[in-house]
């Protein structure tokens, strides 16, 4: 065994490096990407980056335009996680991001805008005509950090 290395025993009572603590990293990881990964998703919390909004407004706003049904799941989900929340107003609920969604929202725009430049470097060209043809939207991609080097 290396230096540092933690192990433990598997099922035939040999050692191995214990993955235990790598695969709850890596069930984090899946869980935060299962949910932004959702339909609407990522459109919701860009469009509610800026200030609240009534579901009519966040309806006119995104691009393509979702079903009410969908777009109304969509909020529930986030709202389950905690990451958009409904105040009641005269006019009708508003939703706005939480805490927990201002501070997820700058991590993922970094983060898609990395898989861009990992994608415009490494991607085969005929896959991003592809993607447009299927009609999957473009998110335009707004960080709160700089720019950084290829």
């Amino acid at each position: 065994m290396g230096r540092g290395v933690v192990c433990s025993r598997n099922r035939r009572g040999s050692s191995r490096p214990d993955g235990g603590r790598l695969m709850h990293e890596f069930n984090t990881f899946y869980t935060a990407v299962k949910l932004c990964g959702h339909r609407w998703t990522l459109e919701i919390l860009t469009s509610l980056q800026q200030h609240p909004m009534r579901f009519t407004d966040l309806f006119q706003t995104i691009r393509p335009t979702p079903s009410a049904k969908s777009l109304n799941e969509a909020l529930h989900r986030l709202q389950d996680r905690e990451l958009v929340g409904r105040t009641n107003g005269g006019e009708g609920g508003l939703y706005q991001l939480t805490p927990a969604g201002r501070q997820l929202l700058p991590l993922l725009l970094d983060f898609l805008q990395e898989l861009r430049r990992w994608a415009e470097r490494y991607q085969d060209p005929g896959d991003q005509a592809g993607r447009h043809q299927a009609g999957q939207p473009e998110v335009t991609l707004r960080s709160s950090v700089g720019e950084r080097g290829p």
